[in-house]
């Protein structure tokens, strides 16, 4: 019978077997195309007006829609977790994995943030949601783009430090409102986002003892969602 070179297919199957046998490897398929759901689609609601939305907007996953909720009406974080809950029920957003963006942003003079951000946070776990959160700020995530952030920092010194990181001609506090400005930041971090993802976990894995979530700071969990979003990058 003549030799009939094997298919695609086959010739996978045999180069999984080669790689099980060879360095022991489980018997799950080696290639993330094959194990992840291309279908999955995510809801992401993020407290920032232009930042966050934009960041999260130039991923290029298919399936994924960005939403902006405006926190106010004394309403904070928890504000932010019920909107998101009254989106998700939407039929359009049906099966989405819902993200939830927000931040500590300190004020001194609200009595009740603390507990507010805390009990988000619990709120939205308890309905199934994943939450990206920084404290104190989103800003937080730029600047573990470039270094290890171990103190912690209020908002205006991270927006004085991406100033000086990134040779802005006027303020970051006023440019990082304008679209056109934070439509670029994607690009601008990418080269740089594996060393972001690095540092992020460190920190966390430092806070993960037990500590309030108000208290972990510097931290953020944005990396979850970024580690998230690059399972289903357009290829």
């Amino acid at each position: 019978m003549p030799y009939q070179k094997p298919n695609k297919v086959e010739r996978g199957r045999q180069y999984v077997s080669y790689l099980q046998e060879e360095f022991g490897l489980s018997q799950e398929s080696p290639y993330q195309e094959e194990t992840v759901d291309q279908n999955k689609k995510f809801l992401i609601v993020c407290e920032g007006e232009n930042t966050e939305r934009y960041y999260f907007e130039k991923f290029p996953v298919v399936n994924k829609s960005v939403i902006t909720v405006f926190g106010g009406y004394g309403g904070g974080k928890k504000y932010l977790v019920q909107k998101a809950e009254e989106i998700a029920s939407k039929e359009e957003y049906e099966r989405h994995n819902v993200w939830c963006v927000f931040d500590y942003d300190v004020k001194a003079d609200n009595p009740n943030q603390k507990q507010d951000y805390d009990n988000a946070i619990a709120m939205a776990i308890n309905k199934g949601y994943r939450v990206a959160y920084s404290n104190d700020c989103f800003e937080l995530w730029f600047m573990l783009h470039y270094k290890l952030i171990q103190a912690e920092h209020h908002r205006t010194e991270y927006f004085d430090m991406l100033k000086q990181q990134w040779n802005l001609e006027r303020s970051y506090a006023s440019m990082g409102k304008e679209e056109d400005f934070t439509k670029k930041l994607y690009d601008l971090l990418l080269h740089n986002q594996a060393t972001a993802i690095r540092h992020a976990k460190k920190l966390f894995d430092t806070c993960s003892d037990g500590r309030q979530h108000h208290r972990m700071n510097p931290c953020t969990t944005v990396f979850e969602l970024v580690e998230e979003l690059n399972q289903y990058l357009r290829r």
